[in-house]
């Protein structure tokens, strides 16, 4: 992602960098739910835990991402919602279910939710990290095959951290275009940098 981007947003968030939260809460709630605890999970919480952010500060604003590139978020009635706390996740509840998908048993990895996203376009859907560091999306589809059928659970990788986990959600609402000086969007005339 562009770093001035995700640096504004995580600066709008209530997160800082030099602080270290106890997690032992949100570890206590995935024990109580019957979620496996593992130092990744337990390391992303006590550096992110509790930071929430909405892509509504950054409707119609032009972001610099390069030279001749700008990019605005495009949905200026609703946002994107990010929320790193496990009390979110409504996976915390349906640790039965998460643990057997069929990507978990293949892949020998454990998985503890840690938050909540939601999309402007899409349901909203769980966070989850797994032993190796890794996030990911779950959330619940449509059976491809007969939409008759119930619901199942869907796995979507993110990325390798955090970090770009976020970069990735972030570009499903970021609207790239060339910069020009006389950019309109929305009826808002977007600032030059």
């Amino acid at each position: 992602m562009f770093p001035s981007v995700l640096q504004m947003v995580m600066a709008d968030a209530n997160w800082k960098p030099a602080i270290d939260r106890d997690p032992t809460p949100w570890l206590d709630a995935l024990a109580t739910h019957h979620y496996p605890l593992f130092p990744a999970a337990e390391a992303l919480l006590a550096t992110y835990g509790g930071c929430a952010f909405t892509t509504t500060c950054w409707h119609d604003t032009a972001f610099e991402l390069t030279d001749t590139l700008a990019g605005i978020f495009e949905w200026p009635a609703s946002e994107i919602e990010i929320s790193i706390d496990p009390y979110r996740a409504k996976a915390l509840t349906e640790a039965k279910i998460w643990q057997t998908h069929p990507y978990i048993l293949h892949t020998n990895l454990q998985l503890a939710p840690i938050g909540h996203v939601s999309y402007p376009t899409q349901s909203a859907a769980s966070l989850f990290v797994l032993s190796n560091g890794c996030i990911l999306q779950g959330q619940w589809t449509y059976n491809r095959l007969d939409w008759k059928l119930p619901s199942v659970p869907v796995l979507s990788m993110l990325g390798a951290s955090l970090e770009q986990a976020i970069e990735k959600i972030l570009y499903a609402g970021l609207l790239i275009m060339e910069r020009t000086p006389d950019v309109i969007h929305e009826g808002h005339e977007t600032h030059e940098a």
